[in-house]
């Protein structure tokens, strides 16, 4: 069974990085670390069948923005 989710990304030109953390604040995934250009959409693909069912939190850096937001894995 393949748990998958997908994060659309609007940035700025230059770098962009999404992580992802487990509700200690450890870094569990880099989702995204490349270069990305203003006006194109990003999709990214979390794999969640390696995570426990639970509460975690992603970062969307971009430039001088930093965006985190909460997501919730259920099996």
């Amino acid at each position: 069974m393949n748990f998958l989710d997908n994060l659309n990304l609007f940035p700025k030109d230059g770098k962009a990085v999404v992580k992802v953390f487990d509700i200690l604040g450890h870094r569990i995934a880099t989702l995204y670390d490349n270069a990305a250009e203003a006006g194109k959409i990003y999709t990214v693909t979390m794999d969640g069948s390696k995570f426990a069912s639970g509460v975690y939190f992603y970062t969307i850096e971009s430039n001088d923005q930093r965006i985190t937001k909460k997501m919730m894995l259920l099996k």
